[in-house]
């Protein structure tokens, strides 16, 4: 009896080999292309990383800048007085 099951068996394999090489390809390269993509992810999450850092990094360089511009305003809004011109004790000798 397993005798007859056996040719039965052997002539669906050759039947469906094809199918079977071509359900093989494709299922490798689907695996290979779900590897690669979670590799690019990877690397998109990194550079987003840095990327987020380095504005963070520009934001408080600019916060910085803004602070003295911002001093140096108040000390060119302000009139300079000559100190010489003003009576300064040292000018009178």
């Amino acid at each position: 009896m397993d005798n007859l099951y056996l040719p039965s068996i052997l002539q669906i394999l050759s039947q469906a080999g094809l199918a079977l090489v071509i359900f093989v390809i494709w299922y490798i390269t689907f695996v290979q292309i779900k590897r690669d993509m979670h590799t690019t992810i990877e690397k998109y999450e990194e550079m987003n990383k840095e990327l987020i850092q380095l504005l963070k990094e520009e934001q408080e360089y600019k916060s910085m800048l803004a602070g003295i511009m911002m001093r140096l305003e108040e000390k060119l809004s302000k009139p300079v007085v000559c100190p010489i011109v003003k009576g300064d004790k040292h000018a009178k000798e």
